[in-house]
This record gives structure tokens, sequence and C-alpha cells, in this order.
């Protein structure tokens, strides 16, 4: 894996190739991820891991948790 590394406004960044992503999405199973931000508050994770799936109306198996600040992912189970 060639990471590149570098700042933007003075904060560390590090790249990868399109390929990269793709290989670490198979990997990680995030091909059918979905990352949301919450700007302003955060919700209960259990009301969002109940609302989200509803409001989305996704049918099957999803997994829903805490990425970083303010940030949760959605992963759609397939199969």
């Amino acid at each position: 894996m060639s990471v590149g590394m570098d700042t933007s406004r003075g904060v560390p960044r590090i790249t990868w190739t399109e390929e990269e992503v793709d290989r670490m999405n198979v990997i990680e199973n995030l091909q059918y991820g979905i990352i949301g931000k919450f700007s302003y508050g955060w919700p209960d994770l259990d009301d969002l891991r109940m609302q989200i799936p509803k409001q989305l109306k996704i049918i099957g198996d999803c997994s829903i948790g805490l990425l970083r600040n303010r940030h949760i992912n959605l992963i759609k189970q397939h199969g």
C-alpha cells in the first residue's frame, strides 16, 4: 500500500489510491457502508439504531456504530 502523507490547513492527512480504498472497503466490509455526521447535538445510539432503518426503509440486517466524534457508520449486511 502506498500511503501518501501531507497536510491540509496544517492538519496531517493520509491519502490512498482508488484501488487501495476499494480493497480496504472489501476487507472491512464497507462496500455497503454509509457515514453519518451529526453537526448539532448527538442522539442516543440506541434510538439511532431503531430510527435510521425505519426512516431509510432498510430491509434486512444492518449495524450502526460509532465511527468517531459526531460520526456514525451504518453497514448494510448483504446476502
